[in-house]
């Protein structure tokens, strides 16, 4: 994963997947 993508998807956090994003945040 990109540091930049990570921001976007940081920016948008969206509702539904927003733990996924949390996980992978944490894993990466």
């Amino acid at each position: 994963h990109k540091v930049g993508e990570m921001v976007s998807i940081r920016e948008c956090r969206p509702v539904s997947k927003n733990k996924t994003w949390e996980v992978i945040g944490t894993e990466a």
